[in-house]
């Protein structure tokens, strides 16, 4: 019975930090998609200028038939991630953070257009989110 509490508990939590974002970030809405799938919609301020900016998930309990992939789209285009960003794992043990490096255009007044970024994650589990500057 006990045992039966702590797992609960520990499923709890996990389900409660699912997709946090880390403080301080562009508000991002997390959704968890069939087949898993994650979406991430963030708003993204106007700016006069470009932007350098960084998405980061952080995934926990990788092993070796864990497999991840991360891309992102800008207005329904993709978004290249610049040399240097890691959009891809597989197998690796413990925990893993996708990160994709990218500058977004000036947006000179116009509305702003959301980012989107689309995470796959088979056999781990999505801990925390974050959109910042870089």
């Amino acid at each position: 019975m006990k045992t039966l509490m702590t797992l609960g508990m520990l499923v709890a939590a996990v389900a409660a930090s699912a997709g946090a974002a880390d403080a301080g970030s562009p508000a991002c809405e997390h959704k968890l998609l069939p087949g898993d799938r994650n979406e991430f919609t963030c708003a993204v301020p106007a700016t006069s200028k470009a932007q350098r900016m960084r998405f980061v998930a952080k995934l926990s309990g990788s092993h070796d038939d864990s497999s991840s992939t991360l891309a992102l789209a800008w207005g329904g285009a993709p978004l290249p991630c610049e040399d240097g960003s890691k959009v891809e794992s597989d197998g690796e043990y413990g925990d893993v953070v996708m990160e994709c490096r990218f500058t977004l255009p000036a947006t000179n007044g116009a509305q702003p257009k959301p980012l989107l970024a689309s995470l796959k994650a088979t056999h781990v589990f999505v801990t925390s989110h974050a959109l910042t500057a870089d």
